[in-house]
């Protein structure tokens, strides 16, 4: 019974392309672009597919693909609005991963800055998708 009610609230979802606020686990597709610029060089902007997203807000995890251990993540700030996945500002890299729960807006900035005269590197990476809910296809996985 369970099984069935959260398929048929995951189809529900897929239907209307966003997410419920009580819908506490679910997995989704993403799709959209990316902006990368390297150093001062132009900017070239790509398409961007991101699939099986496995957000458990629970669990306060989140994790993509076969989501192994190596691949789930704790989520910076569940409360928030938009769910902040990732909030992450130390040294070379800063990195802030957000999905919108009502929208399905989903956004990634990620920025690599390092030092070293001729082969320093600046790499910056913007990514502008929508996500919507499928079926979920994968487990998270907790080790601790």
């Amino acid at each position: 019974m369970v099984r069935v009610t959260a398929l048929a609230a995951a189809f529900a979802l897929t239907s209307s392309g966003a997410f419920a606020a009580a819908t506490p686990k679910f997995t989704a597709d993403c799709n959209g672009s990316e902006t990368i610029q390297v150093n001062s060089g132009p900017i070239k902007t790509v398409a961007y597919a991101l699939r099986n997203v496995t957000i458990d807000l629970p669990a306060k995890s989140w994790c993509r693909g076969l989501c192994s251990e190596d691949e789930t993540r704790d989520i910076a700030d569940v409360s928030s609005t938009p769910v902040k996945l990732t909030d992450v500002d130390a040294g070379p890299i800063v990195r802030h991963t957000t999905i919108d729960l009502k929208s399905g807006a989903f956004s990634n900035y990620l920025r690599i800055t390092t030092k070293g005269g001729a082969a320093a590197l600046d790499v910056i990476s913007q990514v502008a998708a929508t996500c919507v809910p499928v079926v979920a296809t994968t487990n998270l996985v907790r080790v601790r």
